[in-house]
């Protein structure tokens, strides 16, 4: 036991040296949509067919050196809706990132991530909420606007694991869509 407390002290002191010499911080402000979200629950009370989510949120990143990194962000969905029913979602993720600094004013970046979607369906008189695990894979450049200020275009492909509210066999579990986003991303 002793031997693996003085091995993470000494790798949480060699990390925060990497750290310390690539100090790099970033808040981004998003939009995101996409244009083919579908859940067939079993019960066509519930199904959506061929929705655009559109929606913003905000992430950070912390590079951990010149190259690799971490990240988090949050994205609200709003404004689904068919027949009677109102979809809304929020989706939270985090994972890793690689990026490329400095190609003249770009930063090229990829990263993956795993999380989770909380699903709120809507009704007159009946609200549902619901969880489904997320991943995503993607990437996308960051154009330097000014010092510190860099205008994001990225593309990520969304797995997200859709609610059982049915209990039908035949239901969707899995919707994979396509997000584009833009933004702005500031360095500190």
């Amino acid at each position: 036991m002793k031997n693996i407390l003085v091995a993470a002290v000494v790798l949480f002191g060699v990390g925060t040296a990497m750290a310390q010499s690539f100090p790099q911080g970033e808040l981004q402000v998003f939009y995101q949509g996409n244009r083919s979200f579908d859940y067939r629950s079993g019960s066509p009370a519930f199904d959506i067919r061929d929705a655009g989510l559109k929606g913003g949120g905000f992430g950070f990143a912390y590079n951990i050196t010149g190259v690799f990194g971490l990240w988090q962000q949050m994205g609200f969905y709003t404004g689904v809706k068919q027949g009677g029913l109102d979809l809304n979602l929020i989706n939270e993720m985090q994972g890793l990132l690689v990026t490329k600094r400095d190609v003249g004013p770009f930063n090229f970046f990829a990263k993956g991530g795993v999380g989770f979607t909380r699903y709120v369906f809507e009704q007159p008189g009946f609200t549902l909420v619901s969880y489904g695990q997320t991943f995503s894979y993607g990437g996308g450049a960051q154009i330097r606007l000014s010092p510190g200020f860099h205008l994001l275009l990225e593309l990520n492909q969304m797995a997200m694991g859709l609610p059982d509210i049915t209990g039908a066999r035949d239901r969707a579990k899995w919707d994979s869509n396509l997000l584009i986003t833009t933004g702005i991303a500031i360095h500190f």
